[in-house]
């Protein structure tokens, strides 16, 4: 899925070639062309990634003023969309993240291909030693298959 902040980072790193080339050639030629444009796709790069870099530092800061109570409550409620960040954020608290595994696998086996595209990520960030026991698992694959490969996650 790609999202607004995605589209920030290509378009900083399209900026940054571009301003690369165009620098480079105007003062150094081709050489110079070739020399900055790398470099100056790396700076864009990161330049676009700092929306991304913002909105989570808020959501950690808004995060921080909840309650553990609260942010186990919002994992079905307003948290439901970001339930990655909830549950690497209670791990860093010292919560067991264990007991959301069927959670997880709930989401995984999702008829909704987003909301197990959710499941997998949360399930890879915060449980990544659970993620590597099902590496054939794919989100986009039938809703039948997914059952069938998170069955050997829940079985496990």
């Amino acid at each position: 899925m790609i999202t607004l902040f995605h589209v920030f980072t290509f378009l900083g790193a399209i900026a940054g070639l571009l301003l690369g080339i165009s620098t480079g050639s105007h003062y150094f030629g081709f050489v110079g062309a070739a020399l900055l444009a790398p470099l100056f796709a790396f700076v864009g790069y990161h330049i676009g990634n700092i929306p991304w870099l913002l909105v989570l530092r808020g959501e950690k800061k808004r995060f921080d003023k909840e309650s553990t109570d609260a942010l186990i409550d919002g994992l079905n409620g307003k948290y439901a969309l970001c339930p990655n960040l909830v549950l690497v954020h209670l791990r860093n608290r010292g919560v067991d993240v264990q007991r959301f595994l069927p959670y997880l696998c709930e989401l995984m086996t999702a008829d909704d291909l987003h909301t197990r595209n959710r499941g997998w990520v949360a399930l890879r960030s915060a449980l990544p030693e659970h993620a590597e026991m099902i590496p054939s698992y794919f989100p986009t694959l039938s809703k039948e298959e997914c059952l069938e490969i998170v069955e050997k996650l829940k079985n496990a």
